[in-house]
């Protein structure tokens, strides 16, 4: 994920200029979702280390509630035109670190935007690939 971001943030310029091209968005509004989405992204490399069980406070006396994360499996985030890179890596980054598979189901008046996040997750550099894969169906 930090790889990832740090690829998001090479490719600003272009990512920027599809997104004010796609949804007719000011310049620094598209740089706000892209700044936006490399925190996201270096967030959810930071909880990839976290602890994987989280003590919850009861309300009832003498009961103690465990929380664990683990995979359920395969995940769709959908994610609208509006703020295309900031909700498209919202609703696939936290399925992804915690073990998941996710299908991104795009906009249609954002596609290429979207699919900027796939590409920045996919890319050749990585040293190892992402534990899940992710994809925008077609």
């Amino acid at each position: 994920m930090e790889r990832a971001a740090v690829l998001l943030g090479e490719r600003t310029d272009d990512i920027v200029a599809t997104m004010s091209r796609e949804m007719g968005a000011t310049l620094p509004w598209c740089g706000f979702n892209v700044h936006v989405a490399k925190g996201m992204l270096v967030e959810a490399a930071a909880q990839a280390y976290a602890a994987v069980g989280k003590v919850i406070p009861s309300d009832l006396p003498g009961l103690t509630a465990l929380g664990v994360r683990q995979p359920v499996g395969v995940v769709v985030g959908i994610a609208p035109w509006n703020a295309p890179l900031i909700l498209g890596v919202r609703s696939i980054v936290w399925p992804l670190v915690w073990g998941n598979t996710v299908v991104l189901k795009s906009s249609e008046q954002t596609p290429l935007t979207q699919a900027a996040i796939v590409q920045v997750l996919h890319d050749p550099t990585w040293r190892r690939p992402p534990p899940r894969p992710a994809s925008v169906p077609s």
